[in-house]
């Protein structure tokens, strides 16, 4: 083989026809490592330089077949790529006349074909004939053709001929991708059992608005068995599904009966499962199958679900609870001075659960090992404050192992308690991001600086702030461990620094191995100069942007997110509509940050024009809504564009899918009005599916929706940020707190966690204590105000009840609402109760941390009291320290200037000095030099005049 690759007279020959032929009869008799070397030889030959494809002239009788790919590649196609697929022809229409040839189509339908080139394939096949009858297409191309399919084109009875065809399509846990619900035939007039029938497992392409519109409630029954067995629905479609049936008749009533529902199991009613008795909810919790469909309800389903179960037994508070569901026991619960370390290690846990039971954990066993990481993570200083510095140093091992990611506050004075324990033969041991706080002076010779920085380039960096001096610090000493006084760094020395390199300035990047590419995949977010550094990177590595592909991008990785506007204009539309939506669903769990970001640079901003009538774009289809996604968020920047080009049907059948699109407000405004003009008043049923349009709303129209289930306001909640809008959160919770009597009871509180400081002072002070025991997630006090805080924390502190035996736990229940805490409990905290976080500290009162006696404070944050060094114009630290002597600031061994003067000794004069003004340091000590010399002088010359 090695001369079919150097010699042009033996390529050739290769390339005759029956040459090829042969070849490919022994396909299989050939290793892998031949077949490749095979292929190299045949690309080689046909991408010589002269017109492409070659061998092929339409006016020769004897190289005109379009089943060009079977003549010159055949099976040997396998080792293709998408971009040797591309250089084959200069003409884009001969390759699309390939593509559709039968021949060819045959022996792809053999193949094993890469992603990139399934991907092109499917779209030379859509392109030549867009609505190409799938039956047609080979089987490991369906689902990609499928993508580019145009529904609009096809006639009812050939799409209705395809669906055994999309059912392929499906995913293994059932669920189907994006693009075959984008393809699903026209399902919007009446949906009949028979309709359904024909759908099979694609039904839940149905969206809930369409079901709310098309489907009645007989129907539904009558198909219940069909689809309750399909796998991949929605709590919003499968909430539509129930309530239709249930009110057609339907009873839910027994364990039987929910059973029954299957995979329809997390759209089921809060208040179906509040009238099950006892056992029935017993059978429902020892169910796997229904446990682990309800890990996919909504939060006030699951909750009650869990309440359910609490309520049903005695005893064991964990041993009935599915695993996965754990995360929904009151914090209440938790609180118990003895834990059965086997009972809770194999459940899921929030870290503020993990934190109310973690003392009790760390009192009833020392095999710190056997810890799962959900109960790990609950650590804190103040609950290992018993430990002796052997077994604190034995569970930090235990965090490493398990890779526990630890916040700042934690690490903070985990680093405290190890000081002088870590050496560098073992500092591998501990977690990586106790190093961020040691910092690298105790390892300076090359050997152990280099392992200190390679165990640091494991650590979450983004835990230090991106200004941070720390962060600037550590990639200083990095350069010095590394020997490299200059801005271009090895692989070898990139593979040292890890994550660290986020730090790295663009010239840094600009100038480093391409490995950097590589290495900056695990970064949060960059800035200017790096995002121009990066773009250079992916420039020399990938050629010019107008040849990337789909390929090409997903090679990026999350690095992809980092292009710019002026890139992302050169990238075809075809590859960035092929490959952006998806990656945009992926960037928006993964980095909030990037996907902003992102979103940003793809839009092309279009200039405003006057309210038009007629769409001057390609209308919006229902295919290309569930296609593209959030793509079209930065397509669509002109509010007049999206008014006239998205119809009215097409918003309703679609309003889920549209409402979780990062629209610009302007444009969600659009959204808005339509449904106005659709609906005019909007019902129940469709309030759930709002998603970001629900903020355009009022807070007088949202007054006058019906909001009288827990699962409709869980939904509004949970699907926009209403941080900006607590107002209208307020007018939410009124509005259901009006229908039915409803009460701020345990779920209430649970599902508002996040947004509670939008309760009045009157419906703070309406909260039952049993109520507050009932929740399983702490209040986010932070943006209430001083007023907000006394009243939740008075009313926390009246629910739960001081345990002697289990101080830390009631410490840890009542810490969400400590801002609002009275001295005399910051004292009562700081003689007995855990360490205090600065963080934690930072949002007290100030009018109470005031009154605290220096004693008080140290007792308060122990082995954290210095780091109020770095925070001398924190109002906390103010309101303490301007109350305060400067004596009484020193004997804690602050560095912070004092409010309050010393008092003179006895029998010295003291005589008022200039206030001290910011900025007249050097001055004010001169001028305060010069009066204490005039005070012990006086006493000398009033002595010789007696």
């Amino acid at each position: 083989m090695g001369d079919l690759q150097r010699r042009p007279e033996v390529l050739q020959e290769v390339m005759s026809l029956k040459k090829v032929k042969a070849l490919n009869i022994h396909y299989h008799d050939y290793s892998a490592e031949m077949q490749q070397s095979i292929y190299f030889t045949l690309k080689n030959y046909l991408l010589q330089p002269g017109d492409k494809p070659k061998c092929y002239n339409q006016s020769n009788g004897d190289q005109n077949s379009t089943a060009w790919f079977l003549d010159y590649l055949g099976k040997y196609l396998t080792y293709c790529t998408g971009e040797d697929l591309r250089a084959f022809s200069d003409s884009q229409q001969l390759l699309q006349d390939f593509a559709v040839d039968p021949q060819n189509l045959a022996l792809v339908g053999e193949l094993a074909l890469s992603e990139d080139v399934k991907e092109y394939y499917s779209t030379l096949i859509t392109m030549q004939n867009p609505s190409i009858a799938l039956g047609s297409v080979p089987d490991n191309l369906i689902c990609y053709v499928a993508g580019k399919w145009n529904i609009s084109q096809t006639t009812a009875t050939e799409a209705r001929l395809t669906l055994a065809a999309l059912q392929s399509c499906l995913r293994p846990s059932q669920e189907p991708v994006g693009e075959v619900t984008g393809a699903l035939p026209d399902t919007t007039g009446n949906l009949s059992v028979e309709t359904f029938q024909r759908l099979g497992p694609l039904a839940v392409g149905l969206t809930p608005s369409v079901l709310l519109a098309n489907a009645d409630g007989q129907t539904l029954r009558r198909v219940l068995p069909l689809l309750s067995a399909t796998g991949g629905w929605s709590p919003a479609q499968a909430s539509v599904i129930i309530k239709k049936v249930i009110q057609n008749g339907y009873q839910i009533n027994k364990a039987s009966s929910i059973l029954i529902l299957g995979k329809l199991a997390p759209g089921l009613p809060v208040n179906v499962l509040e009238k099950l008795d006892n056992k029935d909810t017993l059978l429902l919790a020892a169910d796997q199958n229904f446990t682990e469909s309800m890990e996919q309800a909504p939060l006030p389903v699951k909750y009650k679900f869990v309440q359910r179960i609490l309520q049903s037994v005695t005893g064991s508070t964990f041993l009935n609870i599915p695993d996965k569901l754990a995360d929904q026991i009151p914090l209440s619960r938790l609180a118990s001075p003895q834990i059965n370390i086997n009972e809770i290690n194999q459940k899921k846990w929030t870290a503020a659960q993990a934190s109310v039971f973690f003392q009790a954990v760390l009192k009833s066993t020392q095999q710190y090992s056997r810890l799962s990481s959900t109960v790990l993570q609950g650590f804190s200083c103040g609950a290992a404050n018993f430990l002796n510095n052997s077994q604190f140093a034995s569970l930090a091992k235990a965090m490493r192992d398990k890779r526990i990611q630890l916040e700042d506050s934690q690490l903070s004075c985990m680093t405290k308690r190890l000081t002088g324990q870590i050496t560098p033969s073992d500092f591998e041991e501990y977690p990586a991001e106790v190093l961020f706080y040691m910092g690298p002076e105790t390892f300076s010779n090359t050997v152990n600086c280099q392992k200190y920085f390679h165990l640091v380039g494991q650590a979450n960096v983004d835990l230090l702030p991106r200004v941070s001096s720390k962060r600037q610090s550590l990639l200083e000493s990095a350069k010095a461990c590394l020997g490299t006084s200059t801005l271009s760094f090895s692989k070898e020395n990139l593979q040292i620094l890890g994550n660290l390199s986020c730090a790295l300035n663009g010239t840094d990047i600009a100038k480093s191995d391409p490995y950097i590419l590589t290495i900056l995949q695990s970064c949060m977010s960059f800035t200017e100069d790096q995002l121009t550094a990066i773009e250079q990177q992916l420039k020399n590595k990938y050629g010019s942007p107008s040849t990337w592909t789909v390929s090409t991008l997903t090679d990026m990785g999350i690095l992809a997110s980092a292009l710019m506007s002026s890139t992302l204009q050169r990238i075809s539309e075809t590859e960035k509509t092929q490959f952006f939506p998806d990656f945009l669903s992926q960037l928006k769990t993964w980095n909030r940050n990037q996907f902003t970001y992102l979103l940003k640079q793809l839009a092309n901003p279009q200039r405003q024009k006057r309210a038009a009538t007629d769409c001057t774009r390609t209308p919006l289809t229902t295919e290309v809504v569930v296609k593209q996604r959030d793509l079209l968020a930065s397509k669509y920047t002109s509010s007049s564009d999206l008014d006239a080009c998205l119809p009215d049907d097409v918003l309703r059948n679609n309003l889920e899918t549209l409402g979780k699109m990062e629209f610009q407000a302007p444009l969600l405004q659009v959204l808005k009005l339509k449904l106005d003009k659709i609906f005019g008043m909007l019902p129940e049923d469709y309030l759930p599916l709002l998603g970001n349009i629900a903020r355009m709303y009022t807070t007088t129209e949202i007054a006058n929706w019906n909001i009288t289930t827990a699962e409709t306001l869980s939904a509004l909640l949970t699907g926009t940020s209403w941080q900006e809008d607590l107002p209208k959160v307020t007018s939410l919770v009124t509005r259901h707190l009006e229908a039915n009597g409803n009460q701020l009871d345990g779920t209430m509180l649970t599902m508002l966690a996040p947004h509670i400081c939008a309760l009045e002072d009157t419906q703070i002070k309406a909260i039952s204590s049993e109520a507050i025991r009932e929740t399983s997630r702490p209040m986010n006090t932070s943006l209430c105000s001083q007023r907000q805080k006394n009243l939740f924390y008075s009313q926390l502190r009246a629910a739960y009840e001081e345990n002697p035996s289990s101080p830390d736990a009631y410490y840890q229940r009542l810490k969400p609402a400590i801002g609002g805490a009275p001295t005399k409990d910051l004292i009562k905290f700081a003689s007995g109760y855990p360490v205090m976080d600065v963080a934690t500290f930072t949002a007290l009162n100030p009018d109470e941390v005031q009154k605290l006696s220096a004693q008080n404070l140290k007792d308060l944050l122990g082995a954290n009291l210095p780091e109020l060094n770095n925070l001398a114009d924190d109002s906390v630290v103010k309101s303490w320290t301007q109350a305060r002597n400067q004596s009484e600031v020193n004997s804690l061994g602050l560095l912070l200037v004092a409010g309050l003067p010393d008092k003179p000794p006895n029998g010295f004069i003291d005589i008022p000095s200039e206030p001290y003004i910011p900025g007249r340091a050097t001055t004010y000590a001169k001028d305060h030099m010069f009066q204490l010399f005039y005070c012990m002088l006086f006493p000398l010359v009033l002595t010789a005049f007696l």
